[in-house]
């Protein structure tokens, strides 16, 4: 019987609104790239526009993806094949020490720091959630998602 990390399709043909599209997908082993994700980080932390922000901070959530073939990893068991959840932890927690005005420049700042400490890491997304952000009115919160696609190195 053919292990199923062994079937490679080859060619899959879907008909969508009168067009035909053709995905490319290989199971093989090859190129595989899993996710690790590592979410509800909380912090307090100093980020914000206005001036009490920076002074009596509020609280943050943080939520990260990290795109990686951990199929090595997976097979030998061994923790340096792989991306170390407690230092992505750290990293992060470091990153949010950091004062920043805007919730865009902490996201940046994380992925940036994510790709030059793991270079097992293809691809990266990360969710910065400022909690009950002072707008005006009753809000649970704001936040801001990027990719490691939006970084230049």
């Amino acid at each position: 019987m053919n292990n199923p990390a062994q079937i490679s399709v080859k060619l899959f043909s879907v008909f969508f609104m009168g067009e035909i599209s053709i995905f490319s997908c290989n199971f093989a082993g090859k190129n595989n790239m899993s996710k690790i994700k590592i979410e509800g980080m909380q912090f307090y932390a100093y980020h914000g526009c206005f001036q009490e922000e920076t002074m009596t901070g509020t609280y943050f959530n943080v939520d990260c993806s990290l795109e990686l073939d951990i199929q090595l990893a997976a097979q030998t068991d061994n923790l340096e094949k792989t991306i170390n959840y407690q230092e992505v932890y750290l990293l992060i927690a470091k990153e949010m020490k950091q004062s920043s005005a805007l919730l865009e420049n902490v996201a940046y700042r994380i992925l940036k720091s994510l790709q030059e400490h793991f270079p097992l890491l293809k691809k990266g997304w990360i969710s910065v959630q400022k909690m009950n952000p002072p707008l005006g009115g009753k809000i649970e919160k704001v936040s801001v998602e990027m990719t490691t696609d939006e970084i230049i190195v």
